[in-house]
């Protein structure tokens, strides 16, 4: 059910025109379009024929807005829509011909066990279970003058992974390196040479409370008494 505005409801209550079935009406008649039922507009008599006006009008109206998604991806890129069975299939091939990237593919089977081992998927919340603001002059709140002034901010960022992906990202030249001396902190954000890196960490003790809410370092991994690998973010020194 939508929820109309205050002034959406005052256009609806002297509307003349049905916006669904365009039916019209005069200003002296008794019904208006408030009043009157989209049944007994369409003249049906039964549940089934109303179930078929509901699935006629969903149709043609999905069918309209894929057509000009069609139209719209063939004029500029010569790809169908209709010829992929996912978006992401179809925004995938996108991507290559709009950039023209050759991918190269992983011939060596460490390596490509390697990369699928580096697999973590997103943990992009941060988990707190209780949090309370101290602000002085804010009805209900007890504010205590003894603490200090605290508040709570909530930010939902949007399209991560649209973000990640114009990054760069890698596609071809992979090897091994044997060098064990690479510093990280002196890589550049935009390198066009990057490194996929398997390390041990130690977590230590003084920065669990400062992480306590959302720890570094997620692993891939089955949790006890479970068959099933989750992403787990604990804690703990890794290896």
């Amino acid at each position: 059910m939508i929820t109309l505005t205050e002034k959406e409801e005052k256009e609806f209550q002297i509307a003349m025109v049905c916006k669904i079935c365009l039916l019209s009406f005069e200003e002296n008649e008794l019904y208006k379009v408030k009043d009157h039922c989209h049944i007994t507009v369409f003249n049906i008599k039964t549940l089934g024929e109303y179930s078929d006006l509901y699935l006629k009008t969903d149709v043609i109206i999905l069918t309209d807005v894929f057509e000009n998604f069609r139209d719209l991806w063939l004029s500029t890129l010569s790809l169908d829509p209709a010829h992929y069975m996912t978006a992401p299939r179809f925004a995938f091939d996108c991507m290559l011909k709009y950039t023209m990237v050759k991918l190269e593919k992983l011939t060596d089977y460490n390596m490509l066990l390697y990369f699928e081992s580096s697999i973590r998927g997103g943990i992009c919340q941060s988990v707190k279970s209780y949090a309370k603001a101290n602000i002085p002059n804010v009805k209900g709140l007890n504010y205590n003058p003894n603490k200090s002034i605290s508040w709570i901010t909530y930010l939902d960022c949007v399209n991560l992974y649209g973000k990640s992906m114009l990054t760069e990202l890698p596609f071809k030249d992979f090897e091994w390196v044997d060098d064990l001396n690479i510093d990280v902190t002196k890589i550049p954000d935009d390198s066009e040479v990057g490194y996929i890196i398997e390390v041990d960490i130690g977590y230590l003790e003084y920065l669990y409370e400062k992480h306590n809410d959302f720890p570094f370092l997620p692993l891939n991994e089955c949790p006890p008494n479970s068959k099933v690998k989750k992403l787990i973010s604990i804690l703990s020194s890794k290896k």
